[in-house]
C-alpha cells in the first residue's frame, strides 16, 4: 500500500529538524567568530587576514567607540539569532525548499565556523601554550644561527650610555664599559636628560631633554667634546641605519627627520595617535614601533618610506613595547610588563631572555649580538639598576650599576681615544 504524503513528510521532517538545528547553531557560531576575530584584530592578536574586519589604520576615536559597541552587541545577537532561526524553522517545516536551503547555508556556515575556530585556537591557545612550555624551565637557549652576514666589525671601544639620577641630579647621561667599570658623567644640567641612543658610528648620542615649559626636545651630544645641540621638539629618538636621520615621537606619531636638510616625513599610519619607541632597522628599510589600539600595546613593523606604509603586526600583549633591532637585523628585542623577549622580524621564533624577579625593561643589544644589557627594578616605577646577560652562555646575569637609579641603557662602539 503506498505511503501517504503525511507519512513521507513526517519521515523527511525528522532528519531535517536535526540538520536545521545544526544550521542555527552554525549561524550563531559564525557570528560569534566574526565578533571575536574583530576584537582580536583591533588588538593586533589575530592572523593578518583578520585585519580586514577592523583595519587598525582606521581606528580613530569614533571608530573605536563604534567597534567597541558592536563587540558588546553582537555576542547578544549571536545568542538570540539561533532561537529566532529555530522558531522560524517551526513555521517553515513543511516548505522543503526553504528548509533545505537553510540546511545548505547552515552546513556552509558550520564548515567556515570550524575553520575559524581552529585558526583562533591556534592564535589564542596553542601557540602561546607552546611558547610557555618552551620557556617554562627558565631562559630559552638561543638557537644556533645559520651561516650568514655577521654583525659589522666597526672600529672603536664598546661602551654603554645610560641615564642616571645619582648624586642629586634630576637625570643626566652617563657612560661606562660593558663590565660596569669606568663610569663617567656625560652631562650635567638642571634639565632631565633621558633615553640616550648611540649613532651607528658611535660619534653622536641622541637623547631626550626637557625644555622650557616642560616640553620634550630631541637632542644630539658629542660623547668626546660633550657639546650638545637641539634638533627639534619630540622624544624617544634613535638613529636610522645610515646615521643620517632620526626616527622619533611627536604628538603620539612617529616621524623620520633628515639631519642634513631638516625634512620630516610621517612614518606611522596617519590615523594612529598612540605610537611610541621607534627603532629603525640596520638596513634602513623598516621601523619597529609600539602602538596602543583599544587595549594594550602591540608591536608593528612599518616601512620607513612614509605615511602610506601598511603595518605588519609582530607581537601583542599587555605591556608590550620598546622594540629594538639587533645589529644585523636578524632579531628584535621587546619587553612585556615584567620580562624581555627576543623575536624574529617575521615572528617565526620567540624566546624569553630574562627570568629574574621584579621587572626587567629597556633591553639593548651588544654590538656582536652575543649579550644584552637591561634594567631591573622591584616594580614598574623602579628604582632601576642595569644588568648584563649572555645570550650564548648559561651564566647568571651580572649587575653593572649600584648608585642611584639607572635606566635606558644603549650599547654601542665609540671611536678609540687617539
Amino acid at each position: 500500500m503506498p505511503e501517504s504524503k503525511r507519512t513521507i513528510r513526517r519521515r523527511l521532517y525528522i532528519p531535517e529538524w536535526i540538520l536545521a538545528f545544526l544550521a542555527t547553531v552554525a549561524v550563531g557560531l559564525a557570528v560569534h567568530d566574526a565578533v571575536l576575530a574583530s576584537a582580536l584584530a583591533s588588538r593586533g592578536s589575530a592572523p593578518e587576514f583578520l585585519f580586514l574586519l577592523v583595519p587598525p589604520n582606521l581606528m580613530s576615536s569614533a571608530s573605536r567607540f563604534v567597534s567597541l559597541a558592536l563587540q558588546l552587541a553582537l555576542p547578544a545577537l549571536a545568542l538570540f539569532l539561533p532561537l529566532v532561526t529555530f522558531a522560524a524553522g517551526v513555521r517553515l517545516r513543511g516548505r522543503h525548499l526553504v528548509s533545505r536551503s537553510l540546511v545548505a547555508a547552515g552546513g556552509g556556515l558550520l564548515v567556515l565556523g570550524i575553520v575559524a575556530d581552529f585558526a583562533l585556537y591556534r592564535t589564542l591557545v596553542a601557540r602561546p601554550q607552546e611558547a610557555a612550555e618552551a620557556t617554562a624551565q627558565g631562559r630559552t637557549e638561543r638557537p644556533e644561527e645559520p651561516e650568514g652576514t655577521p654583525p659589522p666589525a666597526r672600529p672603536g671601544v664598546e661602551k654603554i650610555v645610560f641615564a642616571s639620577d645619582r648624586r642629586d641630579s634630576k637625570w643626566d647621561l652617563w657612560i661606562m664599559d660593558p663590565d660596569g667599570s669606568g663610569q663617567e658623567r656625560l652631562s650635567k644640567t638642571d634639565r632631565m636628560h633621558m633615553q640616550p641612543r648611540f649613532s651607528p658610528d658611535g660619534t653622536r648620542v641622541t637623547f631626550t631633554s626637557t625644555g622650557e615649559g616642560g616640553k620634550h626636545l630631541v637632542m644630539l651630544l658629542d660623547p668626546v667634546t660633550r657639546a650638545e645641540r637641539e634638533v627639534c621638539e619630540g622624544d624617544q629618538s634613535s638613529f636610522t641605519g645610515d646615521g643620517k636621520g632620526l626616527v622619533f615621537r611627536r604628538g603620539g606619531k612617529i616621524w623620520n627627520r633628515d639631519l642634513a636638510s631638516g625634512e620630516e616625513k610621517l612614518v606611522s599610519p596617519r590615523m594612529w595617535s598612540k605610537c611610541s619607541f621607534p627603532s629603525a632597522s640596520p638596513d634602513g628599510a623598516r621601523v619597529a614601533l609600539a602602538s596602543r589600539l583599544l587595549a594594550g600595546y602591540n608591536i608593528y613593523v612599518v616601512p620607513l618610506g612614509g605615511e602610506a606604509a601598511e603595518p605588519t603586526t609582530l607581537v601583542s600583549g599587555k605591556g608590550t613595547c620598546d622594540p629594538r633591532w639587533s645589529p644585523t637585523g636578524r632579531w628584535l628585542s621587546y619587553q612585556t610588563e615584567t620580562h624581555v623577549f627576543m623575536i624574529r622580524p617575521d615572528g617565526s621564533e620567540k624566546y624569553q631572555v630574562t627570568i629574574g624577579g621584579g621587572v626587567q625593561h629597556y633591553a639593548t643589544w651588544s654590538p656582536d649580538e652575543k649579550a644584552m644589557a637591561y634594567c631591573q627594578g622591584p616594580g614598574p616605577n623602579g628604582p632601576w639598576q642595569i644588568w648584563r646577560v649572555s645570550l650564548e652562555e648559561d651564566e647568571d646575569p651580572v649587575r653593572l650599576t649600584r648608585e642611584g637609579s639607572n635606566i635606558y641603557p644603549d650599547w654601542g662602539r665609540v671611536p678609540a681615544a687617539p
